[in-house]
């Protein structure tokens, strides 16, 4: 269990940052920035340059936010994998799996990283959940609370706790070392 949040200056969840967080980003020195929204920076801001930032896209259905948030600890163990299989196709299902290795790659090299998407409450969160969950095999309770900590207006759903479930199955520790 981890007690005080440690990875409170590692990841940070957001929604489509503007250019002045983005050049707050550049002013503390953070250059990694995984981007589930869907839409590539540079078309948003193309009379501005940002080859500073590490930009990583996964685009994946913002599913995540429209499912039923999770409310009690309890619902967590009635859930498992078939849910996000049934809803996403195979391309998605490895653009989320993607996104997620690249959180715990970056973390695993101490990086601090920005994770976004359209509002920050389905998509960035649910990558952000997997990757606490898995690189630091915390238990899903525990990583919901850190979540909330990081983001209050994060909804973690029971398509982030199925696709949890799912990477479970898919991943093993190892392959994060």
């Amino acid at each position: 269990m981890i007690k005080d949040n440690p990875l409170k200056n590692m990841i940070f969840i957001s929604s489509l940052p503007t250019f002045i967080e983005l050049q707050i980003l550049f002013y503390q020195g953070l250059k990694e920035l995984i981007n589930v929204s869907g839409i590539d920076l540079d078309k948003i801001y193309p009379q501005y340059n940002l080859s500073y930032f590490n930009e990583h896209t996964f685009i994946f259905s913002d599913l995540f936010s429209k499912a039923k948030t999770i409310e009690s600890f309890a619902e967590l163990e009635a859930l498992n994998s078939t849910l996000f299989k049934e809803h996403f196709n195979i391309e998605q299902q490895q653009a989320f799996k993607s996104a997620v290795y690249k959180a715990i790659e970056l973390l695993y090299l101490n990086k601090s990283l920005y994770i976004f998407c359209h509002q920050g409450v389905g998509r960035s969160p649910a990558v952000s959940f997997a990757a606490l969950t898995l690189y630091y095999q915390l238990p899903m309770s525990e990583s919901l609370k850190m979540i909330h900590a990081m983001r209050p207006q994060a909804k973690i759903t029971t398509m982030t706790i199925s696709a949890t479930y799912w990477l479970k199955e898919n991943l093993s520790h190892e392959q994060f070392i």
